[in-house]
């Protein structure tokens, strides 16, 4: 009886019974995608929130996200025509009299020079050493000071002439403008009202809201005063403060300068009243801060300690410092006494409550002004400033980096963003990493830059309009050149017959951290299976990527149809450089009371860099471009979402002339650029006739796509194991610009042998307000609409998945939410 019972009891052995597939819809539906980008988690662990490809893409405040906001041509600081051409004879005089030993004659039979206007001339080619004076000094932009005569002008130099007389004379190249922006900018700040600009030839630019814009100082304009001083010369970084009704500025090398409109001179140099500027030091850092004048002097011939010294000025005033006639309470303190690091030549400041923050690459000591101490046999007290504490492993070696937000202090240091802050609980300060999410992305891409060009071209700005920080780093350093393993190249035969890579190479470059459409210089290559030389060397396209150590190049000819038996080769010698042709931004959306800390990466388009930028009291962001293009980035009232929107090659339609397709030409009756699509020449009183003439010709020029994409990690929708029917989707999705929707399923992503993506579904939308066919914008046929509550098919098994949208952009468009619907299946597929 007993058994009986337990054999009842008992469940029989074996596997266990399988759920029965339902045909019951599970709905899935993702809102919060307010974490951003993190490159760090793995993407089978991360929540939807987080992105682990989220390039051009904002989060909103409300969690929504969208393409990033377009950058929009504001003002073109190089306008007008230039000339170019060669001198088959060349003579370059110094002079070593006083105060003239930068001063260089060319000597130039008819030059075209006018000196009515502001001018510059690029010399290039010139190889001669003579004087002290090297070829380097002299291939570069400079401003002209002074036109002698019809044979003769002068120029101004970095360096002092060790001697008097004229070079030999030599052939060089040469290209003539009269732009208001001469060389490129390397440094922009809002100050009363303006935007100043500093340029490479040690110009100065000022411009206001309403686009007028003028040169304040230049080696033209200091040349006309009296004494004719000599203004600055090359200029590779800026560091500047305000100090009262003046900005302080200095570029590391020629005496610093005030700029105050308030004056009748609105740039002067640096006076202390007494011995002029002799004892006022040139400085690449300086900070204004509770009545004092902080600087870090560069002048180190004398005084070599000073590589890790502070100067602090008298009180109330930014030109008296040890040294003067009556330094008052000026002080210099050397911070090697003070902290011990490895690194500790002084790169900057910043104030953060009542301290001011002494920045090393290393480390930052928080000094505190305003004690005094008295010395026997001084008749004042000095200042004593004192070192209350230090952050170590805190520091950067980028000062164009430090924003001052609040009562927050960010960075960019070799790893990526660290952050200074006033801690809530016990209001002292604290340093904590901002940027952990995407650590190994900006380290990567941090290291592939030298310090030098860390320290001279990253920057950042504060986006008071989107509440962001954005930080801008060069995509590869103009030095970063790699050698490769032997015999780098091959292909198969699979290749030959792909029209994707018939005229493609696999290249093996070992942690290569190269991009999509990256150009690169690839020469010392030798040829190999009929393939020439010719067709490996030179400038190549990265056509895809397969993996962190291998690449996808373009070449110049098809592959072989016949395969030799040695597929591979390329020699010994084969080198590599990437081409920087494009800037990336690291942008921190940082909105801390509504708890938003998001990460995003921005790509310019190819060609676009950026060299400095700001913002405004009005809370406008600009970058300028070293061509001179002041781009201004959009913002919630002010939305701009194309790239390079307004920009024009041409200033004035003219009559009669002949366009040619792809010119965009400026309507300066309309103030909107239009771009030729059909080559025209047309007779007419004015540019909207002339349209209404031709109107198949012009098309209104709305600037070039963002491209954007974004992905989502992979899903299990809370079933890792069982097998999943997708049957639905649908977006809710506002805007005008339509996007792809691409579904991709089992860690299946990315085709091996050539690198494209493979999803196995793809979709293609338009979001809410895009016009059906009839009804506004035109977009029949361009994809499905997410305002019709539809249930679009995307019928698919999966037991992971992941979504990838992608675009380019010149309308809005915002996502915030998507829809999965299917059906629960079993373990067993």
């Amino acid at each position: 009886m007993m058994v009986q019972m337990l054999s009842r009891t008992l469940k029989p052995l074996g596997r266990p019974k399988q759920p029965r597939p339902t045909s019951k819809l599970q709905n899935t539906t993702i809102r919060d995608f307010g974490g951003g980008l993190n490159v760090v988690d793995s993407e089978q662990n991360l929540t939807s929130k987080f992105s682990p490809v989220f390039d051009n893409m904002i989060t909103y405040t409300d969690r929504r996200v969208g393409p990033r906001y377009g950058y929009e041509m504001w003002y073109k600081l190089k306008q007008g025509a230039t000339s170019s051409g060669s001198i088959t004879s060349l003579t370059l005089t110094t002079n070593v009299t006083s105060n003239t030993e930068r001063i260089i004659l060319v000597d130039w039979v008819a030059h075209p020079f006018l000196g009515a206007v502001h001018e510059h001339v690029t010399f290039s080619n010139w190889s001669n050493t003579w004087n002290g004076i090297v070829p380097e000094m002299i291939n570069r932009t400079h401003g002209i000071r002074r036109v002698l005569n019809a044979n003769q002008f002068e120029i101004v130099v970095t360096n002092r002439a060790t001697a008097a007389g004229p070079s030999t004379d030599t052939t060089v190249n040469y290209v003539k403008d009269a732009y208001l922006l001469g060389g490129e900018p390397v440094e922009c700040k809002y100050f009363a009202n303006y935007i100043i600009i500093w340029s490479s030839t040690g110009e100065i630019i000022r411009i206001d809201r309403d686009k007028q814009a003028v040169r304040i100082y230049s080696q033209e304009i200091t040349a006309a005063r009296p004494l004719n001083p000599i203004a600055w010369t090359f200029t590779e970084m800026v560091a500047s403060d305000i100090f009262g009704s003046a900005l302080i500025c200095s570029n590391g090398r020629d005496k610093p300068l005030r700029i105050d409109f308030t004056q009748t001179d609105w740039v002067a140099p640096l006076l202390d009243g007494v011995n002029g500027d002799i004892n006022i030091p040139a400085f690449d850092a300086c900070k204004s801060a509770f009545r004092y004048f902080t600087i870090h002097d560069t002048e180190l011939l004398d005084v070599t300690e000073r590589a890790t010294s502070i100067r602090i000025s008298d009180e109330n005033t930014a030109q008296v410092y040890v040294g003067s006639t009556n330094p008052g309470k000026a002080v210099d303190i050397n911070m090697s006494k003070i902290v011990a690091s490895p690194e500790q030549t002084v790169r900057g400041f910043a104030t953060i409550k009542d301290v001011v923050l002494v920045i090393t690459p290393t480390a930052t000591t928080m000094m505190k002004y305003g004690p005094e101490v008295t010395i026997s046999g001084t008749s004042s007290p000095l200042h004593d400033p004192v070192p209350i504490d230090t952050l170590n492993g805190f520091g950067t070696n980028a000062p164009r980096t430090i924003i001052e937000i609040g009562s927050d202090v960010f960075m960019v240091d070799f790893n990526g963003v660290p952050s200074a802050k006033l801690s809530t609980v016990s209001n002292a300060v604290q340093a904590e990493r901002v940027s952990n999410y995407i650590e190994t992305m900006m380290s990567a891409h941090i290291g592939r830059l030298r310090k030098e060009t860390m320290r001279l071209k990253a920057f950042g700005l504060y986006d008071a309009k989107n509440k962001a920080v954005h930080y801008y780093l060069p995509k590869y350093d103009t030095q970063d050149i790699r050698d490769l393993k032997r015999d780098p190249f091959y292909f198969d035969t699979d290749m030959i017959l792909n029209e994707f890579t018939k005229r493609t190479l696999i290249m093996r470059h070992d942690d290569h951290q190269l991009d999509v459409d990256d150009q690169i210089d690839i020469t010392g290559a030798v040829g190999f299976a009929n393939i020439l030389a010719t067709s490996i060397n030179g400038r190549r396209r990265v056509v895809s990527i397969l993996s962190k150590d291998y690449v996808l190049i373009s070449i110049a000819v098809d592959l072989p149809t016949t395969p030799p038996t040695s597929t591979g080769g390329g020699g010994v010698a084969v080198q590599v450089q990437p081409i920087n042709n494009q800037t990336i931004g690291y942008i921190y959306h940082y909105v801390p009371q509504l708890k938003l800390y998001a990460w995003s990466r921005f790509k310019t388009l190819e060609g676009t860099k950026f060299n400095c930028g700001c913002g405004t009291i009005e809370g406008r962001s600009f970058v300028i471009t070293p061509d001179g293009f002041m781009m201004r980035y959009g913002s919630p009232d002010n939305p701009c979402f194309a790239d390079w929107k307004g920009m024009y090659d041409i200033a004035a339609w003219t009559s009669g002339q002949a366009y040619t397709v792809g010119q965009r030409v400026y309507d300066n009756t309309e103030g909107v650029v239009y771009k030729c699509i059909e080559d025209v020449t047309t007779v007419a009183p004015d540019f909207h006739t002339a349209r209404d003439l031709e109107p198949d010709s012009w098309e209104e020029y709305k600037g070039e796509g963002v491209n954007f994409t974004w992905e989502l990690p992979w899903s299990d929708f809370g079933a890792r194991q069982n097998t999943k029917a997708l049957r639905f989707v649908h977006v809710d999705a506002n805007g005008e610009a339509p996007f792809m929707l691409d579904i991709f399923d089992d860690n299946i992503y990315k085709d091996a042998t050539t690198g494209q993506f493979t999803p196995a579904r793809s979709l293609q939308f338009v979001p809410n307000e895009a016009g059906a066919y009839g009804i506004g914008a035109q977009v029949y046929g361009a994809g499905r609409r997410t305002r019709e509550q539809k249930l679009w098919q995307m019928p698919m098994k999966f037991k992971i998945l992941k979504t990838r949208i992608s675009g380019s952009s010149t309308q809005a468009l915002s996502i915030s939410g998507l829809s999965f619907m299917y059906q629960r299946g079993s373990q067993v597929r």
